[in-house]
C-alpha cells in the first residue's frame, strides 16, 4: 500500500509537469492528492512492526517531523526553477521517485495485523467506537478545522508584499510558507518531550502551542515581523500536535494501527474541508483578525479531550482504553 501511495504521487506529479491540457493537469492532481491517504496508514502500521509499543510515539513524532524537509526542499526547488513551473513539478516527481525506491527498501514486509485472529482484529474494530475512539476522532476533526484555516489564508495577511534580500525581491507569502517549513523541522522536539513527559502533557503543550500561534496570527496584519513569528509558530506547533495525534492514535488502536490510523486522519481530512468554509464566512463578516482569534479559542477546546499516557509497556493506562476528559 504504501509503495502504491507513493507511485501514485510520482506518477500524479509527473502528469501535471507534462500536462498540455486542462483535463491532463486536473487528472494529474486528482492522482498525485490521492497518495497522502494511502501512504500514512501504512506507515503508522511500518511503525508499529518496526518498534516496540513504548517507542512507537518517539518514532512516529520523528517521521512526522519530515513534513518540515519536504516543505523548505520544495520551496527551495521552486524558487530555483522559476517560473519553468513544469519544471518544478518534474523535479518534486524524481523526488517522489527516490522516496519511492527507500520506502521498498525500508519498509518491513510483513503487517502487524495479519498475524492476529480474525475474532481479535474484530474486537479491535469495534473498540474504535468506545469512549476512547471518539474522543480521538473529535480532537482530530477540530484540529483539522483550525489548523486549515492558517494554510489557507495565512498567505493572503501579506498580501502583494515583497522582501528584498540580497538584490532578490520575494513575495512575503514565499518566505512565510518556507519560515513554516524550517520550523517544521524544529516539531522533531516532540519526540524526545514525549519520550521524558509523556502522551498527555506533550500534547496539552501542542495544543496550547497551536492556539498561540493562531492567535499571533490574528495581528499579523499590523506587523510583517509578527506574520513570520506566527508561520515559525505555527510550523513547528503543527508538526507536534499532528505529530501527538498519530501516537494517541498508536496508544489507542494499538490492535490495528493502520486502520485505526487510517480513522484519525480521515476525520482530520473531513475537518480540513469543513474549516476554510467556515473560516471563508467568518472573513466576509468579521475579517481576518477574527477568524484566527476563533481558531485559537477553539483550538484550546481540545484540552477538554487529553489522551491518557500508555503504561511503560506500551498499553493504555486504562484497560479500556478511556481517555480522562
Amino acid at each position: 500500500m504504501l509503495a502504491i501511495g507513493v507511485a501514485l504521487a510520482t506518477f500524479g506529479m509527473a502528469i501535471i509537469g507534462t500536462a498540455t491540457t486542462l483535463a491532463a493537469l486536473i487528472a494529474g492532481f486528482i492522482i498525485a492528492g490521492a497518495s497522502p491517504g494511502l501512504v500514512f496508514s501504512p506507515t503508522s502500521e511500518a511503525i508499529s512492526i518496526t518498534f516496540s509499543p513504548g517507542r512507537r510515539g518517539v518514532a512516529f513524532s520523528m517521521a512526522n517531523a519530515g513534513e518540515g524537509v519536504g516543505a523548505v526542499l520544495s520551496a527551495v526547488l521552486l524558487m530555483i526553477v522559476w517560473p519553468d513551473w513544469r519544471m518544478a513539478w518534474l523535479l518534486f516527481s524524481a523526488v517522489a521517485l527516490i522516496s519511492l525506491l527507500l520506502s521498498w527498501r525500508t519498509t518491513p514486509p510483513g503487517t502487524a495485523s495479519a498475524t492476529r485472529s480474525a475474532r481479535e482484529a474484530l474486537r479491535a474494530t469495534v473498540a474504535m467506537f468506545a469512549w476512547s475512539g471518539r474522543a480521538l476522532l473529535i480532537s482530530s476533526f477540530i484540529l483539522g478545522v483550525t489548523t486549515t484555516v492558517f494554510w489557507t489564508f495565512a498567505g493572503a495577511l501579506g498580501a502583494d508584499e515583497t522582501v528584498s534580500i540580497s538584490g532578490f525581491r520575494l513575495a512575503l507569502r514565499v518566505i512565510l510558507w518556507i519560515t513554516v517549513g524550517f520550523a517544521s523541522i524544529a516539531g522533531v522536539i516532540a519526540a524526545p518531550l514525549l519520550s521524558r513527559h509523556g502522551l498527555r502533557s506533550t500534547y496539552a503543550l501542542s495544543i496550547v502551542a497551536v492556539a498561540v500561534a493562531l492567535g499571533l496570527s490574528a495581528f499579523a496584519q499590523q506587523s510583517l515581523s509578527l506574520l513570520l513569528i506566527s508561520g515559525a509558530a505555527f510550523g513547528t506547533a503543527y508538526i507536534m500536535a499532528t505529530s501527538q495525534l498519530g501516537a494517541w492514535s498508536l496508544v489507542v488502536h494499538h490492535a490495528l494501527p493502520s486502520a485505526g490510523f487510517g480513522l484519525t486522519f480521515l476525520a482530520f481530512a473531513v475537518g480540513a474541508v469543513v474549516g476554510p468554509t467556515i473560516a471563508g464566512w467568518i472573513i466576509e463578516s468579521s475579517g481576518f483578525s477574527t477568524v484566527f482569534l476563533v481558531s485559537a479559542a477553539v483550538t484550546l477546546l481540545l484540552l477538554l479531550f487529553m489522551p491518557a499516557d500508555p503504561n511503560p509497556k506500551g498499553t493504555p493506562s486504562h484497560a479500556s482504553g478511556q481517555t480522562d476528559c
